[in-house]
């Protein structure tokens, strides 16, 4: 996959959940089908998630002749990340870009990807989703969800914050307490370093 466009990333690793599906809209005039893309970052172009929403709903508007419409749902109005993804399950939405950390709760083997370490570099993290196991990856995934997953976005690597100390090694974490997401392998990483 080619990446053209070359954002300014954040925060933690991010599935870029796309169903395939569009839902049609029979308003006179209007469109002819419409594509709801969440997100839940805010909706300014100095976010990663909304600029390539802004970018995607561009695309596809000009090369639909106006036959699609998308409108982007950011600062999560489509709802948090679990219900962006229950969204698109059901049909309300039909795209929705959310974090690798949600993605466990409907498919187990998402766990993997957010391990501590996985990838040396980005450029390490596109070859292993672009290449062979991203394949089978996104297969799984879709045959468990029902979501068929376009493409995979970076935040870049993982950041550690605290108000307590710097942290330069693991040794540091110790006894600080470590807000993660109600993910297990996040959960277990802060643990397994001493948080």
């Amino acid at each position: 996959m080619k990446r053209s466009l070359n954002w300014k990333f954040a925060a933690a690793f991010c599935a870029f959940l796309m169903l395939g599906a569009l839902s049609s809209a029979s308003l006179a005039g209007a469109a002819k089908y419409v594509i709801k893309f969440s997100h839940g970052m805010p909706m300014k172009m100095a976010s990663d998630q909304h600029a390539l929403a802004v970018v995607f709903k561009n695309i596809v508007e000009a090369g639909s002749n106006g036959e699609i419409e998308v409108r982007i749902l950011g600062a999560n109005t489509g709802g948090n990340e679990r219900q962006q993804i229950e969204r698109v399950q059901n049909g309300i939405n039909q795209m929705a870009n959310v974090s690798e950390g949600t993605q466990p709760s409907f498919f187990k083997p998402a766990l993997v990807l957010g391990m501590p370490f996985l990838f040396s570099s980005s450029a390490v993290a596109w070859e292993v989703l672009d290449g062979p196991f991203g394949k089978k990856y996104n297969e799984a995934f879709l045959k468990a969800t029902g979501i068929r997953i376009l493409g995979h976005t970076e935040s870049g690597f993982r950041s550690l914050f605290n108000s307590k100390r710097l942290v330069k090694m693991p040794a540091d974490l110790k006894g600080l307490k470590i807000r993660t997401m109600q993910n297990p392998a996040h959960m277990a990483m802060m643990k397994g370093l001493g948080a």
